[in-house]
């Protein structure tokens, strides 16, 4: 497979890197925190999460429409090569936030957690919404108890 593929990156003309070591650690922590990128740990920045996605398709469309870019390639073949992978990104951010709406209105990350479908979170969504206002709502009318 290996020779495979340096025939294929010759044949293609196509830069070749060398592969990392196994004994590389991706993960080990950098000198500096700017070079950090933390996956998991107990930080719940869900604005940061989401946006992450927004900003990457954004980062991505920007690019594509550059003018030098797009006189140099076929159009179609310039903007669908990466259509799939930049609705892709903006579809994830619609579906992260939702789940922190749902979250932010006092529901319950499991419930929603494997739960992909855009049309079914945001019918859990409104629905607990509903609960939610309704809850808030009657605690403000409740006349407050003095101790």
């Amino acid at each position: 497979m290996q020779e495979e593929n340096r025939k294929a990156a010759k044949y293609y003309d196509l830069t070749q890197y060398k592969r990392p070591e196994g004994d590389v650690n991706l993960f080990a922590r950098s000198v500096h925190r700017r070079n950090e990128v933390i996956i998991g740990g107990e930080d719940k920045d869900w604005y940061s999460y989401c946006t992450g996605y927004w900003r990457a398709a954004d980062a991505l469309v920007r690019y594509l429409i550059q003018d030098d870019l797009s006189t140099r390639r076929d159009y179609s073949q310039h903007w669908e090569s990466v259509g799939y992978s930049v609705l892709f990104l903006y579809r994830h951010y619609l579906e992260l936030r939702l789940k922190q709406l749902f979250i932010t209105c006092g529901g319950d990350l499991e419930k929603v957690n494997r739960e992909h479908s855009l049309l079914k979170l945001w019918e859990v969504f409104l629905s607990n919404m509903k609960s939610f206002v309704r809850n808030t709502i009657l605690i403000q009318r409740s006349p407050q108890r003095k101790v």
